[in-house]
């Protein structure tokens, strides 16, 4: 069988991932992920299953879901693997991805996964089974802080230059992001409170009134800056 990849759903890739549209019963693998929580991502890999082939490998790829409840609920739990890919806002032909085993997770599946994606040209990073993974847990923390901050009059810019010139957060973590969408951090961030009943994950009234009010970010063009 070919290194052939289905992305599917609302899920990124570095630009150096060729994919074809459609789930076929000779493609290696299959990313795909849907809005939602658990119901609607169990509806997309039930119809995905229809399609692909038996040693098809599932890369799920929601941070709303942990690895092992999808994959139990397929006819190939040992063939599922979680796989969250972080395109770099600079270069798009970076990135990193989070990797995630299921309880059934077979080490085959996880090495393929690896060695598939290294060879794109994509950073691989271990991730505990958990919803949010590493980078969607500790974004909603970051950016709730950051939010606070301009509650008590801080500056978005001020923000930006401090954590850029400090830390070495090139893009500056407000338009990181704006990058995302902030709806996506928000609805992201109301996840992982549900999740671990956490107020550190809690929206800041600061992210939920730009979003009510459209300010998404880069593609609505204005966030916590303007573009």
């Amino acid at each position: 069988m070919s290194k052939k990849i289905a992305v599917l759903g609302e899920v990124s890739v570095p630009s150096n991932i060729e994919a074809v549209a459609e789930v076929t019963d000779d493609c290696q693998f299959v990313l795909a992920a849907a809005p939602g929580g658990y119901e609607e991502n169990l509806a997309l890999w039930k119809e995905i299953e229809k399609k692909a082939g038996e040693n098809t490998i599932f890369m799920l790829g929601s941070a709303n879901c942990f690895t092992g409840g999808l994959a139990a609920a397929t006819n190939r739990p040992d063939r599922c693997v979680g796989v969250r890919i972080y395109v770099s806002p600079k270069d798009s032909s970076k990135a990193v991805a989070e990797i995630s085993r299921g309880f059934d997770t077979s080490d085959e599946s996880l090495e393929a996964v690896k060695t598939f994606l290294n060879e794109k040209g994509v950073d691989t990073v271990i991730a505990p089974d958990l919803i949010g993974g590493i980078v969607a847990r500790i974004m909603a923390v970051a950016v709730n802080e950051a939010a606070e901050l301009i509650m008590e009059g801080v500056l978005s810019e001020d923000i930006d230059l401090a954590l850029t010139t400090a830390c070495g957060v090139e893009e500056g973590l407000l338009k990181i992001a704006d990058s995302y969408g902030l709806d996506t951090v928000a609805q992201q961030s109301n996840v992982l409170f549900e999740e671990f009943n956490d107020y550190r994950y809690a929206p800041n009234a600061v992210l939920e009134k730009l979003v009510q009010v459209g300010r998404t970010g880069v593609k609505a063009k204005k966030g916590f800056f303007q573009y």
